[in-house]
């Protein structure tokens, strides 16, 4: 009885030994930087990790002496990394992890550049009322498990009005079930950029071709329309009609 005993004992010893050693494996450190346009380091970012099967959600400020943060991942699985840093719009990248230590730059633009645009909000806010910023995310309607959000999420109550944000003209509108009703429109002066207004109360009046302009230009009313839980306006700008993770601009860096 007792040597039957000792060896379950070894046998659950010589279990969690090699599950032990498996983690150890998979765990791999990953050292994620942040640079500027011009190839320079950016000290004190703070850096967030989504993992592709919602089990990481890691938001980490550096010290002001550190360009970079090592993170402990999973070999073989697929993480969002959004990188933030006071004075530059927002910038990130996807990886699968590889089976060995590694290191990843991330790019981010001054809002200098943005800013100079002069573009105007289409409805007030500030920062902390951002309910969900651009960046990979998870545990949303649109992005339950893992996905790119690609612009921010404002609430705001139903039928807030919305304003265009740069002088141009209506470049497309329509319904559907993920964005609700929408507008999408583009820019004719300065840098030409594209603007997407999602979720709103009912169609804009607008119609494509319409001229748009920054002085309290009407374009529609904040609801909660298509794949969302509440009234708030989603934006977001792209220098180009697509707004995926290689062409979206942080919508924050225009303004803030």
């Amino acid at each position: 009885m007792k040597n039957a005993k000792k060896l379950f004992i070894s046998a659950v010893s010589l279990i969690v030994l090699i599950c032990a050693m498996a983690l150890s494996i998979d765990a791999v450190d990953i050292t994620i930087r942040a640079k500027d346009s011009n190839g320079n380091f950016i000290y004190g970012a703070t850096f967030e990790v989504r993992a592709s099967d919602g089990t990481t959600n890691t938001s980490v400020p550096v010290g002001p002496d550190y360009v970079g943060k090592i993170f402990n991942l999973t070999s073989g699985k697929k993480y969002g990394i959004n990188v933030r840093y006071a004075g530059y719009a927002a910038g990130w990248t996807e990886i699968t992890c590889p089976s060995s230590a590694n290191t990843y730059d991330v790019t981010l633009k001054s809002k200098t550049t943005y800013k100079n645009e002069n573009y105007t909000k289409p409805v007030s806010f500030t920062t902390s009322d951002i309910s969900s910023r651009i960046g990979y995310r998870y545990g949303t309607l649109l992005t339950p498990n893992y996905g790119f959000h690609s612009g921010a999420d404002i609430p705001k109550p139903e039928k807030t009005s919305i304003s265009s944000i740069h002088n141009g003209e209506v470049y497309d509108k329509g319904n559907s079930t993920s964005m609700g009703y929408w507008i999408q429109t583009k820019s004719t002066s300065g840098t030409q950029y594209y603007a997407r207004f999602m979720h709103m109360y009912e169609t804009s009046p607008l119609s494509i071709g319409d001229p748009v302009y920054t002085s309290n230009c009407y374009i529609g009313k904040v609801g909660t329309t298509g794949a969302s839980t509440n009234n708030h306006l989603h934006f977001e700008i792209s220098a180009s009609t697509s707004y995926s993770a290689s062409t979206a601009i942080d919508p924050e860096a225009f303004y803030n």
